[in-house]
């Protein structure tokens, strides 16, 4: 084929954004790989070492993102990639020096961290006073920032709840007095590491235990609870021979809840006989695991089985079932519900537990059923759970297409649609109200795709449903979203088979929208803006609680969907 290529420069136009060249790239790269024509001319002008090469060829090498961006570059005119991200955004002001740290230990990169230690060592207030700790290292890293994430630890503790093994290691052994150092809320780091928002969430993963056992090493001492979540039976053993009671709500500074409730929690059963048994020796009575036993208060018996029942922790079950009084059983099923625990609701109800049991008295959503209807988790025997309920009793409900879909049923939803036709087109108001704040004027498909229920989603568009019917807009000039929206932000990529399917199935990637800020309400607001399906999922690309949406990203840019 032809080796002519286009030799003029283009203009790089005024107000340029660096997404917008970013997805210039993208197309490039995209072009490339549907061996176009007019991209093998322009790699061949612009692209380095690609200047002698026939279409053929360039088809055939690999085109990386990083070569797309810097052909682009060399089009407009610039060396490279980096010099026309400079002249789009030139540099802003210098980033905070804790800020610096903070990226640093989430890199587990100690070069890093030296680097910048020793940037900060040439400022004022270089060291804390009477000390030779860096006062960088006693500063929060989440200063001037609000909201929910905001833990306000500083640098060891921060590194330690992260799970950074190699930036613990050397912030603890370059600077051991941060090592029995108090936070804000009285806690030296191990017990930071414990009981820390990210450890409650995930659990004492390898990386934190690694941590716990070096920080023990270089003289740390855990506190009881500490020493319970985290399954150490040797320190549990001193802590009970020299009087402690596990029963005990030691308060916030120290743990949430006793170090019995802790253990449970944490599925550590070993721990939990061993505090069953040290109770019922102080009691004095026998056999060690008698229900009767003084020494157990109910309302821990019950908050430990209630925290072990919620993720499953059978063999903790097990070990405290005998002492919760059957009608507690019921009060178990709230936290079943709200996380959608299907093992534990199967093994409530098949214990007795009422499904129609008013948990909260002055609370008139508070059964089981509608808790379940209403929770923010999407795990996908959610549909499960509520079948479950319901044939165990629960009344809490109406036949409707929208109980249909809650069921996952596409058996009970085909015949609402036989019956009239219009449901499919009809925008709801709070008749699906439940779990999600932007179903309200919606279609059925909105809600079949926010509950990730792709058979109906697919029974909705087969009988003609539009896939990209917009929901209504509010008063607040707030809605217009398609249903493709909500898998574009899933919870932990559960959507991400049905974001495929709207994909696959024509849904329009180009559609925009006014939404608020996040779904989440446990995030800072900011005011609603026009967004794509693409600009939704990276409005959510956060850590946690929602999993980075990398997945849906590609899913999304893959089809071609504009930022």
């Amino acid at each position: 084929m032809s080796k002519e290529s286009p030799t003029l420069h283009r203009q790089l136009p005024s107000g340029a954004s660096l997404e917008n060249l970013k997805n210039q790239a993208r197309t490039l790269h995209r072009q490339h790989a549907k061996q176009s024509p007019d991209a093998a001319a322009r790699l061949r002008a612009f692209a380095p070492g690609w200047g002698d090469l026939t279409d053929a060829q360039i088809f055939a090498r690999r085109l990386g993102l990083q070569q797309a961006q810097a052909a682009l570059a060399r089009e407009y005119g610039f060396a490279s990639w980096t010099r026309l991200k400079l002249r789009v955004e030139p540099p802003g002001p210098p980033v905070p020096l804790w800020k610096q740290l903070r990226a640093a230990i989430d890199g587990d990169n100690v070069a890093k961290i030296r680097k910048v230690l020793a940037a900060a060592a040439s400022t004022p207030l270089a060291s804390a006073a009477g000390t030779s700790v860096p006062a960088l290292l006693l500063q929060p890293l989440h200063e001037g920032e609000d909201g929910y994430f905001n833990q306000k630890h500083t640098a060891l503790p921060y590194a330690a709840q992260g799970g950074r093994v190699r930036a613990v290691r050397y912030l603890a052994e370059t600077y051991p007095a941060l090592i029995d150092l108090p936070d804000h809320e009285g806690r030296t780091p191990v017990n930071t590491l414990v009981h820390t928002l990210a450890t409650a969430c995930e659990g004492l993963t390898p990386s934190r235990l690694e941590i716990y056992e070096l920080l023990k090493a270089l003289g740390s001492r855990p506190d009881l609870n500490s020493a319970a979540k985290a399954g150490d039976a040797a320190l549990v053993s001193d802590y009970l021979r020299a009087g402690a009671d596990p029963c005990a709500d030691p308060g916030k500074r120290l743990g949430h809840g006793p170090a019995l409730v802790i253990a449970a929690d944490a599925g550590h059963a070993h721990i939990v006989r061993l505090m069953l048994e040290h109770l019922a020796a102080r009691a004095g009575t026998a056999p060690a695991m008698n229900s009767d036993c003084p020494a157990l208060p109910p309302s821990v018996a019950f908050n430990a089985f209630d925290r072990a029942i919620l993720v499953n922790h059978r063999a903790v079950m097990e070990l405290l079932a005998p002492f919760i009084a059957p009608e507690r059983l019921s009060d178990c099923l709230c936290g079943c519900c709200e996380f959608l625990n299907l093992e534990g609701v199967q093994y409530l109800l098949a214990r007795g537990a009422n499904p129609n049991h008013h948990i909260r008295p002055d609370d008139p959503e508070s059964y089981p059923l509608l808790i379940a209807l209403g929770t923010y988790s999407r795990k996908p025997q959610r549909s499960k759970v509520i079948e479950a309920l319901i044939h165990a009793g629960a009344t809490q409900w109406q036949a409707s297409p929208q109980m249909a879909i809650h069921r996952g049923r596409p058996d009970l939803l085909a015949p609402y649609l036989d019956a009239d036709p219009t449901l499919l087109h009809r925008e709801w108001g709070d008749e699906q109200r439940w779990g999600a704040r932007d179903l309200k004027g919606g279609t059925l498909l909105h809600m079949a795709a926010e509950y990730y229920e792709q058979e109906c989603a697919a029974l909705l568009v087969h009988r003609g449903a539009d896939i990209n019917a917009r929901a209504a807009v509010d008063a607040d000039g707030i809605g217009g979203h398609t249903a493709i929206y909500h898998v574009a932000a899933s919870f932990h990529h559960r959507g991400l088979d049905m974001l495929r399917w709207f994909v696959a199935t024509g849904a329009d990637l180009t559609v925009e929208a006014n939404l608020p800020c996040s779904r989440l309400r446990c995030v800072p607001q900011e005011p609603p803006r026009v967004v794509t399906p693409l600009r939704w999922a990276r409005r959510h690309d956060y850590d946690w609680p929602l999993g980075t949406m990398e997945q849906e990203i590609a899913i999304l840019r893959e089809a071609g969907a504009p930022e």
